[in-house]
């Protein structure tokens, strides 16, 4: 071979196999200058989308976070005190329209008052809510119906509940048929109760159990008419909400221990939104439409 071809082959580039690790951290000094770049600075020079560029968290990042985290708090905490609460029924004092354990949804919105800025609506006749009656520290909330309101005379007698609507005179007999036959015509006062009769105070109403011989509720003052507190009616804001959603009650215990989730059984099966929650009596609104049609049906004389 001639000197020149030799000093020709000497002069084109070489290329360097990398076999280990030694050789690549030197190939990497000789392409950067003799320096090591750390981890950081290699993943600050990678391309956008690649593996070390999404594995960063910028302060974009957490900021979005943030945010997202503080709308899902506000958004539970407003489900949660201004639109529908859950509960645990304790008690019998509601059979058979109700059961000791089940589930329910108890709806705020429907009752929602804010003092004077919002006031979407108020409790009905017959409605089944959830309340705070203000004189037992035991039992937080309890759950009754709505028989009497503001302004209404209720009363008393043979086992039947008689009631006169606010600003009518007209006594009607209640027809409870949502009252089981173990308690209907059988809804009777506490022995030592001295009347028979009561009158609803203005912004307040008198609740019932739907099992009449076991309910606590505004006919013995929730059990406390010796009290210096004692009161048969409940205030409207104690009143949380009414009955929306019935969700049942399965069990997932036996003998006081925990059983496999396919042994678990309904001891009452949800029935959703078809649970007596509200009613409508026909003798009260055929007596209050009666009153408006009467009311809109006055006679005009005009002068001649």
């Amino acid at each position: 071979m001639s000197m020149r071809k030799w000093e020709e082959i000497q002069a084109l580039p070489r290329m360097k196999l990398l076999t280990n690790t030694s050789d690549m951290e030197e190939e990497k000094k000789d392409s950067n200058d003799g320096f090591v770049h750390s981890s950081e600075e290699s993943r600050s020079d990678a391309p956008e989308g690649s593996f070390e560029s999404t594995n960063r968290i910028s302060l974009r990042d957490v900021n979005l976070f943030l945010r997202d985290l503080v709308v899902i708090v506000t958004v539970i905490i407003s489900v949660r005190f201004l639109i529908a609460t859950p509960f645990e029924i304790r008690g019998s004092s509601m059979e058979t329209t109700y059961h000791d354990g089940e589930f329910i949804i108890a709806d705020k919105f429907s009752y929602l008052h804010l003092d004077d800025i919002v006031s979407v609506g108020s409790p009905d006749r017959g409605d089944v809510v959830v309340f705070h009656p203000g004189v037992h520290d035991a039992k937080e909330f309890y759950i009754k119906r709505v028989i009497g309101l503001p302004g209404d005379k209720l009363r008393f007698e043979g086992g039947e509940v008689y009631l006169t609507p606010s600003g009518l005179e007209t006594e009607v007999l209640l027809n409870e048929a949502y009252l089981s036959e173990q308690n209907n015509h059988k809804t009777f006062l506490p022995p030592g109760t001295d009347n028979d009769t009561f009158v609803v105070p203005e912004g307040e109403y008198f609740l019932m159990g739907d099992n009449r011989s076991n309910s606590s509720d505004s006919r013995s003052c929730f059990l406390s008419c010796f009290s210096s507190d004692a009161r048969h009616y409940v205030p409207r804001d104690h009143i949380v909400g009414k009955v929306f959603v019935h969700l049942g009650h399965f069990d997932m215990f036996e003998d006081g221990s925990y059983i496999m989730p396919g042994s678990w059984s309904w001891l009452h099966a949800p029935r959703f939104f078809s649970t007596a929650s509200t009613w409508e009596y026909p003798e009260i609104n055929a007596l209050l439409s009666g009153k408006s049609e009467s009311a809109s049906s006055g006679t005009v004389t005009s002068e001649t």
